[in-house]
């Protein structure tokens, strides 16, 4: 579903993505590219193509490769925004979905930090503290304890916690992100 003219650069543009995450992490069937352009209650453009990495270096990977073929990236969480937040506007447009990153990182219990993924979801950490007993001040959006934390962070969503501590993203003390470019960044603490 890759819009181009040029079904050699397609085709190329589609290997090389393969070779960096694996065929079963990139999706240019229909079916799957219909559901990942869809939001909770709409749909819109449909994607070139859908990619699921599995780790930042095959994110970043992935990206410097986009980019240098002119595609739009979209980032999709757990895909429960209502916003249309991740939904396609544009033709050669990437959807990557961020639920294969995914990993609890540390749980620092001194110190009272966590590190995940923005795959992560609200529900793993929430499961993951409580045998320490422990909860993150915010503790998820609305749209229910399945969704990922790194969505609940671009939407500065607020909830669960909301009240007393703020939004999700006030309770973040620091990011690592990919770029566009695939350049990495940190950010913060």
């Amino acid at each position: 579903m890759l819009n181009t003219n040029n079904n050699s650069h397609k085709s190329n543009f589609i290997n090389s993505l393969q070779s960096i995450l694996g065929k079963e992490n990139v999706f240019t069937d229909e079916e799957n590219i219909r559901f990942f352009s869809s939001d909770v209650f709409r749909e819109a453009k449909l994607a070139s193509l859908v990619i699921r990495p599995e780790n930042i270096s095959q994110l970043s990977e992935a990206l410097a490769l986009a980019s240098n073929n002119s595609m739009y990236v979209i980032p999709r969480g757990g895909g429960l925004s209502y916003t249309d937040g991740y939904l396609p506007i544009k033709d050669r447009s990437m959807i990557v979905d961020m639920q294969g990153i995914n990993k609890i990182i540390e749980i620092n219990e001194k110190d009272m930090f966590v590190i995940v993924e923005s795959g992560c979801t609200w529900s793993e950490l929430y499961e993951a503290l409580k045998v320490k007993g422990l909860r993150t001040p915010y503790f998820g959006p609305l749209s229910g304890l399945n969704s990922t934390i790194g969505g609940a962070m671009s939407q500065n969503s607020i909830f669960f916690g909301s009240g007393l501590y703020g939004s999700a993203a006030d309770q973040c003390i620091g990011l690592e992100v990919v770029l566009s470019d695939g350049k990495i960044i940190k950010t913060g603490s």
